[in-house]
């Protein structure tokens, strides 16, 4: 898969951690593209592309479970709802020493 890129991005590349930026190389001169040839291309790894298919689908997934929190707001609305006090202060303290 070969995909144009945009170079109207003024933005660096994303890197994981303990990654570098990728710099453009100079191409050799048996690799050097046809003169009028200005159009950069990059080819993507099947890891690269399978990365991309998953971010696609979770960009589809809302952040916010709205079935969730209907159910929630009704069971408040009905008095029905409990909230266990102990609970939450145990998944906080969880939280702050996971840090």
């Amino acid at each position: 898969m070969v995909d144009k890129l945009d170079s109207s991005i003024n933005r660096p590349p994303a890197t994981g951690a303990g990654q570098k930026p990728v710099t453009p190389a100079t191409p050799a001169a048996g690799n050097a593209p046809a003169r009028g040839d200005n159009a950069d291309q990059l080819s993507l790894t099947d890891s690269a592309q399978a990365l991309r298919t998953l971010q696609e689908a979770v960009a589809d997934v809302p952040l916010i479970d709205e079935l969730k929190v209907a159910e929630i707001r009704q069971a408040l609305a009905d008095g029905k709802y409990t909230i266990d006090a102990a609970r939450i202060a145990s998944k906080l303290r969880e939280l702050e020493l996971a840090r």
